[in-house]
């Protein structure tokens, strides 16, 4: 990632009428940030050398420029976002919505999604496009970010059964920058539906999860994370780190986990992107992953411009390399988006399908023996 930093506007949200079928939705609610948030802040982060530390250290070390990147933080331990009312409300939401023909998903990787919500409830829309909530997250990854691009991206609900002797998500790094993840269920009493992520880089992660059986150490290669309860977050840049979210194998409370997930991404049109267009391709309808992410890249590829409208002067041998670079990044990526958009190249990462792990591993186990 390049050390330069010119950040461009917020990503602006689209003006045109929703995508056919996902047109607004009478659920009866309106976000109002003083009603609806209650944020605590967090007890400590991990930062992406796998260093845990205190929050108001991570602040400080952000303010007095004591880290070797522009994006620090890994992760966040869990905080509380929303008062109870905030989360009671996004919750019945996510049940209404469950119904919805289009917003309604069964993926491999989980077994159920919910995507578009940001489209059917202005409650959703009016959350993720928080200034208050941006400023936080903002304030958390040491770097200025607008929610994601793709819309559909944006209000992305996991939902979780119970017994089902799967996990409720697989592991796998995200199609974006970073993600605010909030519970929506009542965790007392819930045994497994827990947060894990790898404290090694991906590619070592993944090995070692196929050397040992699907299993990590706890602590040392792997860290476990149990939402308190209803309304608690966590925030994480999960482009870069593999994270699974374990069975639910019982609760006294809950008939399913219910997480609600908004993705953001960086104004920093320096940084590189991570937004994976194919997994959107393939998952969402094609109009509107293809309006999006051609959307997202014009906002990107803008604000190159406007970095060599605004930025340079006459002064300094280092303003043409700068521009040089800024043109050159800006073809490339230019280039890159067509040849998706064209269907000419595939960007997506994937997963590690666990049970297929774990056939793999009793196979060769029965070769050996």
């Amino acid at each position: 990632m390049s050390k330069a930093i010119f950040n461009t506007e917020s990503f602006p949200y689209p003006t045109c009428e929703h995508p056919e079928g996902y047109e607004d939705c009478d659920y009866g609610e309106s976000f109002k940030a003083s009603v609806h948030l209650d944020y605590q802040e967090p007890e400590f982060v991990i930062d992406t050398n796998f260093v845990k530390k205190p929050f108001k250290q991570h602040l400080s070390d952000i303010e007095n420029k004591k880290y070797n990147t522009n994006a620090p933080l890994a992760l966040t331990s869990p905080f509380k976002l929303l008062s109870l009312e905030g989360a009671n409300t996004l919750r019945r939401i996510t049940e209404l919505a469950t119904s919805h023909q289009y917003v309604r998903k069964s993926y491999n990787r989980g077994a159920l999604v919910l995507r578009g919500l940001t489209h059917v409830s202005d409650f959703v829309r009016d959350l993720t496009e928080d200034e208050r909530v941006n400023s936080l997250v903002s304030t958390m990854a040491g770097e200025l970010l607008t929610s994601h691009g793709m819309i559909m991206n944006r209000g992305h609900v996991n939902v979780g059964e119970i017994g089902t002797g799967r996990p409720v998500d697989q592991w796998h790094v995200d199609s974006g920058d970073y993600a605010l993840v909030i519970m929506l269920s009542d965790t007392d009493g819930m045994v497994g539906g827990d947060f894990q992520i790898a404290l090694r880089d991906p590619d070592t992660a993944k090995r070692l999860l196929k050397e040992n059986n699907g299993q990590l150490k706890e602590g040392d290669e792997v860290l476990t994370i149990k939402y308190p309860g209803k309304g608690w977050a966590l925030f994480m840049q999960g482009c870069l780190m593999l994270h699974h979210v374990t069975e639910v194998k019982s609760s006294p409370i809950e008939t399913k986990r219910v997480s609600f997930v908004n993705t953001y991404m960086r104004r920093n049109i320096f940084a590189e992107d991570y937004t994976r267009y194919s997994i959107f391709r393939h998952g969402d309808p094609i109009a509107t992953s293809f309006l999006d992410f051609s959307r997202q890249k014009a906002w990107r590829i803008k604000g190159m411009m406007d970095y060599i409208l605004k930025s340079p002067t006459y002064k300094g041998e280092h303003d043409r390399d700068a521009i040089i670079e800024m043109l050159t990044k800006a073809q490339d990526e230019l280039g890159r988006t067509i040849s998706l958009l064209s269907d000419s190249v595939d960007d997506q990462v994937g997963y590690l399908d666990e049970k297929n792990v774990l056939d793999e591993l009793d196979v060769l186990k029965e070769n050996k023996e």
